[in-house]
């Protein structure tokens, strides 16, 4: 049996944080420039239709996200920008799906 070169896993440990960096960074890259082209779009809307605009917005993003990913995984990663605990429990992806629609149909306030 051969024995394996120990400069091959450093090798091999060094390309895998290469790769990890360079993922980080375009991950990076890609939530900041959607971000930054968002804000500059919502600059534009008066600001009377601000707040509705945002929740089609975020309405949009949710279909996105759950065509995407699935219900359960578009509301964790909407409460987790939200900075909102993650609902859990059986009913959590029911409980969460209720919480989004009420607050888009009654326009946030109270």
């Amino acid at each position: 049996m051969k024995r394996r070169d120990f400069s091959d896993a450093v090798i091999a440990k060094i390309d895998k944080d290469r790769r990890s960096g360079a993922t980080k960074a375009r991950d990076a890259r890609v939530t900041s420039d959607a971000r930054m082209v968002t804000l500059v779009s919502l600059l534009k809307i008066p600001e009377p239709d601000k707040v509705r605009h945002c929740k089609g917005v975020l309405e949009a993003v949710r279909e996105a996200l759950t065509a995407t990913l699935d219900h359960a995984g578009a509301s964790s990663i909407i409460a987790a920008e939200a900075q909102q605990a993650i609902l859990s429990g059986p009913n959590a992806r029911a409980r969460a799906e209720q919480l989004f629609t009420n607050a888009a149909n009654d326009g946030g306030e109270g």
